[in-house]
């Protein structure tokens, strides 16, 4: 991380073993981003970096203050010398790269997340993009470790202002009494994480601030009693045990779900523990070893390999899908042969720059923001410039953006704003009409249905909820990103979906779900205290379907489900990327392997012939019908790929699915 990098303005402040403790850290990192199972939980490192961060910069401030030398604009000018150059060398290396590869929506996708990465904002679009940290929808986002350096400008923002107001307006208040407030704070913050944080809590200073307070904790910590931890056999246990808890929670498997959680809180302790006691004069045996050559080295480096380590695994990714061995080697390689390269070209000559404030903000954040939010608006406006990828790619992808234009404001309509009259399409002019619900697999279908309301004259509003099993009653606890608490945003949407349905007496009325994943796992709920298991899941799934399809015919509509399709091959996006990116001409054998036909699991099929017995107006619809005729399932349409993401079908293959499926069963609105 950025604020590790040793500080040679402190003289006398420098401890080797602080850089050992850095390369622990970026250790545990880059074992858990490779892939290697050995520290399934090693993203803890990231913490490690955090409670470091606020200790060496409260040290840095509080020395300077303490002397009346302290100067905002000099630590600003330093902060910025020592994080953006090498920063800046990233981001424009790993842009020519991309460029060469990624196709246009991501691309355009790309150059989103350094737009904001150069404002200092990554965390924040971080957290809209992803589900969670560690989830496969964020492998392959090249700049996604940057949520961490916008934690630490935000952290950078309010330390220098706290501390210069605690000694302009306060200036009796003494150590003790700020170690103390610190601690309160820190201790405060760190049970409030665990017990009230909203959902991706994982990126934000205010879920993390209290691990930049713990490790400012232990500088006034040390500051009265240093002098006391100079048992050697003493210190050298307590070392011993908080190695052992960052070692125990780095090798626990499931400890990323709810983070920050209280295993943050074991990390944060441990190496606040380790930092105080590598202040006594009689050194125990852990820092020792963290003081040793190699480990100060690595930390040295700990900036860089942290920087271009990821990216070289996130574009792998893209282009390659799941990797070996050989190419986790290959990877970890390239990713030190660039750290290299980027500390000793960059990053330690540029650190000595004395340019002032005004210019090197200028230089390092204003100029490179600028450019990113200008090359943002470029790129997308010529949708993500195809043709970087050869005239086949380049028809390829013109043609799925007409149809995503034709879909309007399907994207919108998926937990967007949730107003019916942006999201209507089909026969606009009719007085019939529809509304399509559901999760995204309702939302994807927005083609397939635009051709059936034209064809029966039928107007259709489409309002979806992403992973939300619209029905009414139904909680989901724990579930999807939404970890320890009630997905509420679902159950509020799905309340709103039948009081229209109630008010509005639509003629259809479309319930689209990937249904069989709902009652697979202890994830549903009526209230906040049921007990909760995969039998109870599935009565209340049922319960709750049959409620919905007694309102919607109550309503005087008609009812329908929305099945799913049949799921992408392992592999076959990355395959797919790889081949334009090496301007392959499209070849159905390389890519196409036959997807499986069906993940709706016997339960699933059950209850479709319950809910089929007991309504009989209620009606099926099966994408699966012309997605695999003759139990052979297509993954292209001409050589234009179907899938938009594992889970979903391009706005091209919505259209041309309800083309077939109208000449081959009908109009189900008819």
């Amino acid at each position: 991380m950025a604020t590790l990098l040793q500080d040679r303005t402190s003289p006398g402040f420098y401890r080797r073993d602080i850089d050992g403790l850095r390369a622990l850290a970026i250790l545990l990192v880059l074992s858990f981003h490779s892939g290697l199972t050995l520290f399934p939980s090693g993203f803890i490192g990231v913490d490690i970096f955090f409670v470091i961060s606020g200790y060496l910069i409260t040290n840095i401030i509080t020395s300077d203050i303490k002397k009346d030398t302290f100067s905002v604009t000099e630590f600003y000018r330093r902060r910025l010398w020592r994080i953006q150059p090498a920063l800046i060398a990233m981001w424009l290396v790993v842009l020519g790269f991309i460029s060469l590869t990624y196709l246009p929506d991501d691309y355009i996708k790309y150059l989103h997340s350094q737009k904001y990465s150069s404002l200092l904002l990554a965390n924040h679009f971080f957290s809209r993009q992803t589900a969670e940290y560690a989830s496969p929808d964020s492998a392959t986002f090249p700049l996604l470790h940057t949520w961490s350096l916008a934690v630490e400008w935000q952290w950078y923002f309010f330390l220098p202002l706290i501390l210069m107001g605690i000694k302009k307006f306060i200036p009796r208040f003494g150590v003790e009494k700020i170690s103390y407030i610190a601690l309160f704070v820190a201790l405060a913050t760190s049970l409030s994480v665990m017990y009230f944080k909203s959902t991706g809590g994982y990126y934000f200073l205010s879920t993390r601030v209290y691990e930049f307070l713990a490790g400012a904790c232990v500088i006034f910590l040390e500051q009265k009693y240093r002098l006391k931890v100079n048992n050697f056999i003493i210190n050298n246990l307590v070392a011993a045990l908080s190695a052992i808890g960052i070692i125990y929670v780095a090798l626990t498997p499931n400890a990323f779900n709810g983070y920050p959680n209280h295993y943050a809180l074991v990390v944060t302790l441990a190496t606040c523990t380790i930092i105080f006691i590598g202040v006594s004069q009689r050194k125990n045996l852990l820092t020792g070893s963290l003081s040793s050559t190699p480990a100060v080295y690595i930390g040295k480096l700990s900036y860089s390999l942290y920087l271009w380590h990821w990216p070289v695994f996130a574009i792998n990714h893209y282009i390659g899908g799941e990797i070996d061995a050989i190419r986790i080697a290959l990877c970890l390689v390239i990713s030190v042969a660039l750290s290299l390269l980027s500390y000793y070209v960059v990053e330690r000559p540029l650190r000595r720059a004395k340019l002032p404030l005004v210019k090197s903000v200028v230089i390092l954040l204003l100029a490179p923001a600028l450019f990113s939010s200008l090359a943002n608006k470029v790129v997308e406006r010529n949708e993500g410039y195809a043709i970087r990828l050869g005239p086949e790619y380049d028809a390829t992808f013109t043609l799925q953006a007409q149809y995503a234009q034709k879909a309007g404001n399907r994207a919108d309509c998926l937990d967007g704003p949730q107003d019916p009259s942006a999201c209507e399409f089909g026969d606009l002019t009719s007085t019939k009409t529809a509304l399509l619900i559901g999760d995204s697999n309702s939302n994807h279908f927005w083609g397939f249905w635009d051709i059936m309301g034209n064809d029966a004259h039928v107007k259709i509003t489409a309002l979806s909820t992403p992973s939300c099993l619209a029905l009414p009653g139904i909680y989901q606890f724990d579930w999807w990103k939404y970890k320890n608490q009630a997905y509420q945003k679902c159950y509020n949407n799905a309340q709103r979906y039948y009081e229209l349905i109630k008010n509005q007496h639509y003629d259809y009325v479309i319930i689209g779900e990937i249904w069989e994943q709902y009652a697979r796992g202890p994830w549903l709920i009526n209230s906040l205290d049921d007990p909760r298991s995969q039998p109870h899941s599935q009565d209340r799934m049922e319960d709750a379907l049959r409620k919905a399809l007694d309102n919607v015919t109550q309503s005087g509509a008609r009812p329908m489900i929305m099945r799913t399709i049949a799921p992408m091959p392992t592999g076959y996006m990355a395959c797919r990327n790889r081949e334009a990116v090496l301007r392959h001409s499209f070849n159905r054998q390389t890519c196409d392997a036959t997807p499986t036909g069906s993940t709706e699991d016997e339960w699933t099929l059950d209850l479709f012939k319950k809910m089929s017995e007991s309504f009989p107006p209620l009606k099926f619809i099966d994408p699966k019908l012309v997605q695999c005729p003759e139990g052979k399932c297509v993954t292209e349409l001409g050589g234009v790929g179907i899938y938009r993401d594992v889970g979903h079908i391009t706005d091209y293959a919505s259209y041309v699915f309800g083309e077939r499926y109208l000449k081959q069963a009908g109009n189900p609105l008819k």
